[in-house]
């Protein structure tokens, strides 16, 4: 008889348009194949039915509690005089939590995804509880400081230290925690000083249909390549850098166009095209045939944490990435063989207009990136892992 888990996730793992929501669901189907899966989530507003439909065909039951993004803010205000992390507040709900505390013990196992759920899983006493947080918020906070200005960077620097303490606090206290990448495994025990044994790292994974996807089917332009969810703070921050910084380094020595792709572009980013040679698309429907067609593409981030999918998409297509070190350190490839690796202006222009003179040298680190892809980041292979540390969960309860 399979096993019964419930996954708690702070919102709906789909569509799958970002970071978020491709390894949600991903991991939800690999469990799906093993054990009798249902649902718990929350949600900003109404979901679409086809959304609801699309989530049964993983999940037996899903049980959503919507309300208003004013709640939400509301929540946050809350975390704020309580003096909690604003990450954990802003999704805290007691009709979920409720929820929760009646039906738990109808599971085997909790899954929950991110430490946002954190404030839901700690009632959790009698069962085993696993967490995967995809990658350390604190980090991304921590780094998100220091380079914003303002109240913004006075939020990051506080919310740093207040969501690395409740991370730390539920690594103590779940059975078993995933992480995308060892830097950010690695963060969290210098935090502390010493290792645990419950964390694991389980990296991204590309869907199988990218693997599948014939490579280099058009013929290249002279354009260079950016995806990904365009209001993430991460990411405006690091096109907009890389506009206003590197590519008119690039436009002093060739003519080359920036392609900029990825879901709700917030007003800086679509004011990025008033400069010449910028595209900003926003959302399409298949934006791998605008990767296919670039040179190059890029992931600046000035801060990150976790693997990027920007980057891993871009490496399954053979595509050659320049990205800054920070996007890069959650993927276990060298610089000058899987990506091309800069940090100042001048420098990343160097690189990228480098890759563009040489042919050879692109499609070499093109196939590197790609073999890889296919090595470390499929989630069969991903699966495997999953499987083994999940059935070590079990057996461990069994004897207790």
């Amino acid at each position: 008889m399979k096993k019964k888990v419930l996954v708690v996730s702070y919102r709906i793992p789909y569509p799958l348009n970002y970071g978020f929501s491709i390894r949600a669901y991903n991991i939800c189907k690999l469990l799906s194949k093993e054990y009798n899966l249902d649902l718990l989530t929350i949600s900003e507003g109404k979901i679409p039915v086809e959304h609801i439909e699309a989530l049964k065909k993983i999940f037996e039951k899903v049980t959503i509690f919507s309300h208003p993004k004013i709640k939400f803010w509301l929540n946050a205000f809350r975390g704020l005089i309580l003096g909690d992390s604003l990450q954990t507040h802003y999704h805290l709900f007691h009709d979920a939590k409720n929820w929760l505390l009646s039906h738990y013990r109808e599971y085997d196992l909790i899954f929950g995804v991110h430490m946002r759920m954190g404030h839901y899983l700690n009632v959790i006493k009698d069962i085993p509880v696993v967490i995967d947080f995809i990658d350390a918020v604190s980090l991304n906070y921590q780094e998100a400081g220091k380079v914003s200005n303002g109240t913004w960077g006075v939020i990051c620097r506080i919310e740093a230290s207040k969501s690395l303490r409740s991370e730390l606090q539920m690594i103590k206290t779940v059975r078993k925690a995933f992480v995308s990448s060892q830097y950010d495994l690695n963060w969290w025990e210098q935090a502390t000083g010493g290792k645990f044994s419950n964390l694991s790292v389980l990296p991204n994974g590309v869907k199988e249909e990218l693997l599948e996807r014939p490579i280099n089917p058009v013929e290249e332009q002279d354009a260079i390549f950016f995806i990904g969810s365009l209001n993430y703070p991460p990411n405006v921050d690091g096109i907009c850098y890389f506009a206003e910084k590197v590519f008119p380094l690039i436009q002093e020595k060739a003519k080359v166009e920036l392609v900029i792709v990825g879901t709700n572009p917030v007003t800086k980013v679509m004011e990025l095209q008033k400069s010449e040679g910028i595209k900003v698309l926003g959302y399409v429907p298949d934006p791998y045939v605008y990767m296919e067609r670039a040179k190059v593409c890029i992931a600046p981030l000035r801060f990150s944490s976790g693997t990027q999918y920007k980057a891993l998409e871009s490496m399954c297509l053979s595509k050659p990435v320049v990205m800054t070190s920070k996007a890069s350190r959650g993927i276990e490839g060298k610089d000058g063989v899987h990506f091309a690796v800069a940090d100042e202006p001048e420098q990343m222009a160097f690189k990228i207009l480098e890759l563009f003179a040489d042919e050879k040298k692109r499609r070499a680190i093109g196939q590197n990136a790609r073999d890889l892809i296919f090595q470390k980041y499929r989630w069969g292979k991903i699966g495997e892992a999953l499987y083994r540390e999940l059935e070590e969960v079990f057996e461990k309860n069994g004897s207790c």
